[in-house]
């Protein structure tokens, strides 16, 4: 089936592959997401204790981007807490 639609998966994202049985690419998936929202979360911890620490957030960013600290989560997900944009409806 995967190679059957692998034109249409293409057209539709970026990364496209099969992951296996059914339902284990949800599975990957899911856990994808957790291991990305773990990181936000562990992110804006990071971001929250630093400015009670009296540092500034966009100078603690900046450093965090250029550190090995550096996620994807870091660098794409907190600027929207930085200017106040960040989506809360997402459940």
């Amino acid at each position: 089936a995967y190679v059957r639609c692998e034109t249409v998966l293409q057209t539709m994202g970026a990364v496209s592959f099969n992951i296996g049985d059914i339902g284990q690419g949800q599975a990957v998936k899911l856990l994808t997401n957790l291991l990305f929202y773990t990181a936000a979360v562990a992110s804006g911890q990071a971001l929250c204790q630093t400015v009670q620490e009296g540092v500034p957030a966009q100078q603690v960013w900046r450093k965090f981007v250029s550190s090995s600290a550096n996620s994807v989560a870091i660098e794409q997900f907190v600027p929207f807490l930085l200017d106040g944009s960040y989506d809360h409806s997402c459940t």
